[in-house]
């Protein structure tokens, strides 16, 4: 008879020479990503955390995601390192509503958000959006006696529409950029003797206008002699030009002033990174890079003609719709006690930041009002495949009243959308990546857009508030004043 010892033996020796020639073929970085999750690999206790958000910084334009551009040195060396999630999802793709989700761990619906958009213009004095019965990410931090500052870079991530809840100190500037570095130097060398801390920096340098300093704003594209402009008026006006009336030589040059931005900032992250190793902090700290939405370059547009382009699938320019391009953003954490980096292929959503860091931080039990609809990313019962939903917020002038409200829902390669007027939209992401081909109104797809309305149905009567009344903050005029002249700049106000 055989010996069970040496049959076991044998066993275990097959498996573990069976993974290793699994890893000599897909590399091992990327064999953790097949392996199933163990949370205690995951945990960082009473460390110090850094979240980054990047605004509109897509996933596709940096090097740890596949581009072809030299965009992101600095993010790329630093996701050697790190748990890089290659299919992240924004839940709403605008930065007021994509912040609340990743601060409070639900759908953008569900923070006070849509009421305050449905609001005549006139009525929105003194009314805060993220409603203040949420708790937000930084009041768990400060519950368990962390040091919370934010240094934002103003705009829809200012403190008057919610965001400054459980920060001791909410500093509305930008610290990614040369003249104001010295600024972030300050408050992390302060941070790094009163640990552990919460720290967010959030920065507008990839957003439009597209007006990266020298030399980056030459760096990819040396000699253009065309009439297409990063200025946010130019833009603007673009957004209503066909496409077919825009040559590909000015996309191009407006994607390389993007690249530029983002070349950018990387070297901005670049400093940050070597301050942190400098104060003694990268063996303490988690730190996150990621992005509240994308930006879209009219991503295949052809294949739409004018009528469909302009009243049903919405511009393909900036960030206005529930495109990949848009949506697609960047996930990437560092965790002190990981050596060696991951690549992480399921689908993950921006609300699921909160839960997970709570989780790895050891935080999980502290006072939290609302449910997450968000979960932790490194719980092992998680499936590969999620269901992804998008709400999009965003009026067609953010300083107007919000009257079309579109939500869209991707499973299984399809995404389905639909807005309050009934106009539906289905594309085949997997056959369709750059979603050109529009599937809702074709015989042979009639069942699944039946299931998706079906879902999209139990989606809407559920889709409650958690607050029916935004929550009320006291107007501060010569605040609001300088939130409007950023929101102009940054060209959401007119």
């Amino acid at each position: 008879m055989l010996d069970k010892k040496k049959v076991l033996a044998f066993a275990v020796i097959y498996i573990v020479l069976l993974a290793l020639a699994f890893a000599a073929v897909i590399g091992p970085k990327q064999l953790a990503g097949f392996l199933t999750f163990k949370g205690e690999e995951y945990e960082c206790k009473n460390c110090n955390v850094i979240l980054i958000s990047i605004d509109t910084l897509r996933a596709d334009h940096l090097g740890v995601y596949g581009y072809y551009r030299n965009t992101s040195p600095n993010i790329d060396e630093f996701a050697k390192d790190a748990i890089v999630f290659e299919n992240a999802f924004a839940q709403a793709p605008w930065t007021l509503p994509s912040h609340a989700s990743m601060f409070s761990g639900v759908y953008p619906s569900k923070t006070g958000l849509l009421e305050y958009l449905t609001l005549p213009v006139d009525n929105r004095t003194g009314i805060r959006p993220v409603s203040d019965k949420l708790t937000m990410l930084a009041e768990s931090f400060n519950q368990s006696n962390y040091t919370t500052i934010a240094l934002t870079d103003d705009g829809y991530v200012a403190s008057r529409y919610g965001f400054g809840q459980g920060f001791n100190e909410y500093h509305e500037i930008n610290t990614l950029n040369e003249s104001n570095y010295h600024l972030l130097e300050q408050n992390i060398t302060r941070l790094s003797k009163e640990r552990p801390f919460f720290l967010f920096l959030h920065t507008y340098n990839v957003h439009i206008p597209y007006d990266p300093p020298p030399p980056y704003n030459k760096l990819f594209y040396q000699n253009y002699y065309g009439n297409a402009s990063g200025d946010k008026d130019y833009l603007k006006k673009l957004k209503q030009t066909d496409p077919k009336d825009i040559s590909r030589e000015d996309i191009n040059y407006l994607i390389s002033l993007y690249d530029g931005e983002i070349r950018f900032t990387d070297y901005e992250i670049g400093r940050l990174l070597k301050l942190l190793r400098a104060l003694n902090l990268t063996d303490n700290t988690i730190v996150i890079i990621t992005s509240d939405h994308g930006e879209s370059f009219f991503e295949n547009f052809e294949g739409h003609s004018s009528t469909q382009f302009f009243q049903k699938t919405k511009i393909r320019l900036l960030h206005e719709a529930f495109y990949e391009p848009v949506m697609k953003v960047p996930l990437i954490i560092r965790l002190p006690n990981k050596s060696a980096g991951e690549k992480i292929a399921k689908e993950v959503r921006l609300m699921d930041i909160t839960p997970t860091i709570l989780q790895i931080t050891g935080l999980n039990n502290t006072s939290v009002n609302q449910s997450f609809d968000g979960e932790d990313l490194f719980d092992n019962k998680l499936s590969g495949e999620q269901i992804l939903i998008y709400e999009n917020t965003q009026p067609q002038d953010v300083d107007k009243k919000l009257t079309n409200f579109w939500i869209a829902i991707k499973e299984d390669g399809y995404k389905y959308a639909q807005n309050e007027n009934m106009i539906e939209l289905l594309f085949d992401t997997i056959k369709d990546p750059n979603e050109t081909v529009d599937l809702s109104t074709s015989y042979e797809y009639e069942e699944i857009v039946g299931y998706f309305r079906q879902k999209m149905e139990n989606y809407r009567k559920n889709m409650s508030s958690f607050s029916d009344v935004p929550a009320k903050n006291k107007p501060n005029k010569a605040k609001d004043k300088k939130v409007e002249q950023k929101l102009k700049s940054l060209g959401y106000m007119t």
